[in-house]
């Protein structure tokens, strides 16, 4: 409550406004027929600090087509290990014949509190279907766990296959590191 002709404020607001972080998303959906999806999808970002919670994507995904999209996430993530990406309604998206979508990579860019993009994009390749392509020929699960190009991956030889942490029935998808 106002003191001296101050005005109050609460602590917490105070620290989740500078907290505030954004992040600008460039999805790219593959060139093949039937590649779009009018389902809505969530896509999930996981850094070494945090995660963003799920997102969801309220957009015609159209084949051959770069859509952007704007993510406020409350606190900092730190440098981004992985990101899920999936059908929002993944029962009703595998049961629907053609609902399947072809995601080519999910670029991301960090925004810093002046909306300045910072220049340097986290890309995550996918190059994959997520559910069930239109003729019915490929697909996949419902949810995908994709891995930045740059990130070294540590392969041991001989090891069981593992799943990242809260992946659940997700594929996961190891890509190179760009030389």
């Amino acid at each position: 409550r106002p003191r001296h002709g101050r005005q109050a404020f609460d602590l917490d607001d105070l620290f989740m406004e500078t907290a505030r972080v954004f992040y600008k998303l460039r999805i790219t959906t593959g060139d093949l027929r039937g590649a779009g999806t009018s389902e809505e999808v969530m896509i999930e970002l996981h850094g070494d600090s945090g995660s963003s919670g799920k997102q969801v994507i309220k957009t015609q995904l159209n084949r051959a087509q770069t859509v952007e999209v704007m993510f406020e996430v409350h606190g900092e993530l730190g440098r981004l290990q992985r990101l899920e990406v999936g059908f929002v309604d993944a029962e009703r998206a595998l049961a629907t014949k053609g609902s399947g979508w072809l995601l080519d990579r999910i670029e991301t860019y960090r925004i810093d509190n002046s909306m300045r993009r910072i220049p340097k994009p986290v890309i995550f390749p996918c190059q994959r279907w997520i559910g069930e392509s239109e003729s019915g020929s490929r697909s996949g699960g419902p949810l995908q766990t994709l891995f930045p190009l740059a990130m070294e991956t540590r392969v041991v030889v001989g090891a069981a296959p593992a799943k990242a942490a809260g992946a659940s029935s997700a594929d996961i998808t190891l890509c190179a590191v760009a030389a």
